[in-house]
């Protein structure tokens, strides 16, 4: 991946070669052959590629990434990687996902400059453009979604109101989401509602921890709290409670 080290993903991937290392192994262990996986708030493609790999060349990733810049990053990245026998079918689409299709304003402030992760739909006197927007219920009717993963910074319940059919009907079977609020998250609430049950994803010395939601804190005291949903009906994999990091010594792009 072309990566700037002055960015906060960039430099975590030059110094450590993952980012937001339990995120990465839920999304690893979970990923399967022939899956479809859709990645919300792509950003550079690291989680998109990640996926890629996991999934192999049997599955496909979808990759949404609204801002005009950043899916620049995220498309040069993917090119990097195209024709590699191993990786899954990648595809991007410049848009955001909400509740339903039209169009959003897309805002940034100061701090975009070294974490191109903070656009966010929304109001305000910052940066900002106009932007398409789609939602999961309308790009993908009938699909069967392996994993859904969500960061899209504070949006991810209009994300999820979007995928209410899907989600109903229980075509989505995991989803990996921040919430900066914690177990007090309408998202949480909002999936609750719909029968999906949730955790909180950290870590040990030994490994990934699934834990309870109403343990609030992220990984480290610097990242917001990430959380694993399924249908309450289901049980998670075992591999999720495995001990180890299966995502450092896998091959990657």
């Amino acid at each position: 991946m072309r990566v700037d080290p002055n960015e906060s993903i960039g430099r975590s991937l030059c110094d450590l070669g993952v980012y937001d290392l339990p995120v990465s192994e839920v999304l690893w262990r979970l990923a399967t052959p022939g899956m479809l996986a859709i990645d919300a708030g792509s950003n550079i493609g690291y989680i998109s590629l990640l996926l890629a790999s996991a999934g192999g060349s049997t599955s496909r990733i979808v990759a949404f990434e609204p801002h005009p810049e950043v899916v620049e990053s995220l498309a040069a990245n993917v090119e990097l990687n195209r024709g590699t026998p191993w990786l899954a079918t990648l595809e991007i689409r410049q848009m955001a996902l909400g509740s339903r299709a039209g169009t959003a304003r897309l805002v940034w402030d100061e701090s975009f400059s070294s974490n191109r992760g903070t656009a966010r739909i929304g109001e305000g006197s910052e940066s900002g453009c106009d932007v398409k927007v789609t939602s999961i219920d309308e790009e993908f009717p009938g699909s069967n979604i392996r994993i859904l993963k969500v960061d899209v910074e504070g949006h991810e319940l209009e994300v999820l109101r979007g995928a209410e059919r899907a989600l109903a009907d229980r075509r989505i079977q995991f989803i990996v989401f921040e919430a900066h609020e914690g177990q007090r998250s309408a998202v949480l609430e909002f999936l609750g509602l719909l029968g999906y049950r949730t955790v909180a994803i950290s870590r040990s010395l030994l490994g990934l921890r699934l834990e309870s939601p109403d343990s609030s804190r992220g990984p480290t005291s610097y990242e917001p709290p990430s959380y694993l949903a399924f249908p309450e009906e289901t049980d998670l994999p075992a591999n999720l409670f495995d001990s180890g990091w299966r995502c450092l010594a896998a091959k990657r792009p």
